[in-house]
């Protein structure tokens, strides 16, 4: 019969079949439930026209960026925070004083200038971050403060060097930059910003708590970020909780159509009825 059919079909004819026949077989591979454990939330992705856009509106605020006494006063707290993160031998009264002399400081110049002026000072500090210019060499650890330590217990630098997206570094400083003034961490961020802050916190550092990547995620996805609700089903997960990650799963699965996140939401059940058993 095999034999006949080769004769009828010819050797195209039979290499179609063949090929029908893998493709059915694959389909239904795809199709049938496989129940996978995902143990590692999805990388973080930045769109790179809204980065070129920040990195353009930066260069264009540094250049505004005020000048004067004032200017030059916060500078000079700015230095001494710094020297007090490396040091770390002062009390804490004179550190919360220094903090809150800051806050003023940069208060005062809203009140007088206007928000773009803080903007542009703040694009202005990054600047000198990246290039190193307008801070004395004599200056310089003192200006960089803690921030080296802060990158490297994050997974943005190892041993002096960094390591992470430049884009989330830059971001990371004017989120210290902010908190050093006493504004909330990402005060003034752009959406893509946004991202790249809590972005990195909750799908780039195992290093941190669950709960604190669980927190950093919700200003993710509030902020736009990308498969966040397939992240948060993979921390559900390694915290334990599948009836959660069955529901970030199945809700991914319901607005992607992705077969991936159906499997895993099968994995996260399978998971939580072994452990029933």
């Amino acid at each position: 019969m095999r034999s006949n059919l080769r004769m009828h079909l010819g050797p195209a004819g039979l290499a179609w079949v063949l090929i029908l026949g893998a493709t059915t077989v694959a389909v239904a591979m795809i199709l049938v439930p496989k129940p996978t454990t995902p143990a590692v939330t999805p990388g973080l992705s930045l769109d790179r026209g809204a980065i070129a856009a920040v990195l353009n509106s930066d260069l264009a605020l540094a250049s505004r960026a005020p000048t004067g006494a004032s200017v030059d006063r916060l500078q000079v707290l700015w230095l001494a925070q710094g020297l007090a993160e490396r040091v770390g031998d002062e009390s804490q009264n004179s550190g919360e004083r220094r903090i809150a002399l800051m806050a003023a400081a940069v208060g005062e110049l809203e009140r007088t200038n206007g928000s773009a002026a803080v903007r542009a000072l703040r694009a202005r500090y990054v600047q000198m971050f990246e290039r190193g210019d307008g801070i004395a060499a004599t200056e310089r650890e003192n200006f960089l403060g803690g921030f080296p330590q802060l990158l490297q217990r994050y997974g943005l630098s190892r041993q002096g060097e960094l390591i992470g997206p430049p884009f989330v570094v830059r971001t990371a400083f004017k989120a210290r930059w902010n908190t050093a003034y006493g504004l909330a961490a990402t005060t003034g961020l752009e959406e893509i910003e946004r991202q790249a802050y809590w972005g990195w916190l909750a799908l780039e550092t195992p290093t941190v708590s669950v709960e604190r990547r669980l927190q950093a995620l919700d200003g993710f996805a509030h902020a736009g970020g990308r498969r966040a609700l397939e992240a948060r089903g993979v921390l559900m997960v390694i915290s334990g909780n599948a009836a959660a990650a069955i529901e970030a799963f199945e809700e991914a699965y319901a607005t992607t159509g992705n077969i991936r996140l159906r499997n895993y939401a099968r994995g996260a059940a399978a998971t939580s009825a072994a452990v029933d058993d």
